[in-house]
Formats: C-alpha cells, structure tokens, sequence
C-alpha cells in the first residue's frame, strides 16, 4: 500500500502534471455539483455529503423529491473527499 493520501493522489493525477501541488493551491480548489448528480436527478444519494469532513456539503430538503446538495464554499476545504466518493463522478474540483 502507498502512504500517500488522497489529495497528494488526487493532485497528481490531475493537476500540475504529475507533481504535487503546493498547499496554498489546494486550499483554492472548491467542490461542485455537476447536473449528472444522483440526487439532482431524484435518486437518493448523499455520498458526498456523508464523506465531507468539514461539513461544506449539506442536502436541503425538497417536498416531494430527493435533498438536494448545496456546498458551502467558505467551508470547502479542496480535499477531493467528495469526488473520491461520487458513484457517478458529479462532484469534481476546480479553481
């Protein structure tokens, strides 16, 4: 097993062509929800939510359908938690 973490792999692979980020640069990356959402979509899914350490993602109820998320970006922290844990790959990172 490798003793990197999530985000020094995350950060690799997509960024900075292969080498790690600095830390300031990570803290500017934020979450997003794609339309491709499960719950956008009426399915039931708070993956994202469940795996946010920080607490930057909550599902606001929706009478008559599935929570929908809302990301608190002041919270945000940039780790890739969330993307990691997507089933459908709706929530990525960006600047």
């Amino acid at each position: 097993m490798s003793s990197q973490t999530r985000r020094e792999f995350l950060f690799a692979r997509f960024g900075a062509g292969g080498r790690s980020r600095p830390a300031q640069a990570a803290a500017e990356l934020k979450a997003a929800i794609a339309a491709s959402c499960l719950a956008l979509n009426r399915v039931v899914c708070s993956q994202c939510a469940e795996r946010c350490e920080a607490g930057a993602i909550r599902f606001v109820p929706a009478p008559g359908a599935a929570p929908t998320p809302a990301i608190d970006l002041d919270r945000c922290t940039g780790c890739g938690d969330c993307v990691a844990a997507c089933p459908v790959t709706a929530t990525t990172l960006s600047a």
